[in-house]
Formats: structure tokens, sequence, C-alpha cells
């Protein structure tokens, strides 16, 4: 979903992201230090794990807080080597 309510938990959100000029979401195998990471705007939303699908597919498991200001949200999406991509406005709290 693009929007979750204040108070949800344990909900998957797939991000679809274009690629471009070969850009692309990655995650390396787990002998990495780094890996894939998300974060919401704001406050109140939190990231409890991310899943690597293909290089424009990933899923994050949020919760977001009951105490969450309601509205839009951007996304920032770090790859393991420090690129990262903003979303903005991507993602509603109601």
């Amino acid at each position: 979903p693009a929007s979750l309510a204040q108070g949800a938990t344990n909900q998957n959100v797939v991000v679809t992201g274009t690629s471009s000029s070969g850009t692309e979401f990655w995650d390396p195998d787990v002998s990495y230090l780094n890996h894939i990471a998300a974060a919401f705007s704001g406050t109140g939303i939190t990231v409890n794990s991310i899943t690597f699908t293909d290089p424009t597919h990933i899923t994050l498991n949020v919760s977001v807080s009951g105490a969450a200001t309601a509205g839009l949200r951007n996304l920032t999406v770090t790859n393991p080597d420090g690129q990262q991509a903003t979303g903005s406005n991507v993602f509603t709290v109601t």
C-alpha cells in the first residue's frame, strides 16, 4: 500500500523503483557488512526489515506509531555502497 494508518504494525510495503542508466536497488550476500537501508522522513515510521526482490523492487516491513503525524512522507533508500535515492511524497500516514 502507498498509505498506512496510525498504529499499523508489521505491514509489508512494496517499493517499485525505476532503473535509469544502470541505477538499481541491490543487496549483497550475508558475508558483506553493509546492506540496503530505507528510512521515511519525519518520525513515527519504523522500518522493521527490508527484503530485496530484484533491481527495481524491495519490500519494507514497517510499523507506524499511533502518534505518527498524518500526511505525506518521503522515502530514502540507501544501497550498501552509500548511493541513495529519495522519492518525494510517496507514502501517506492516515
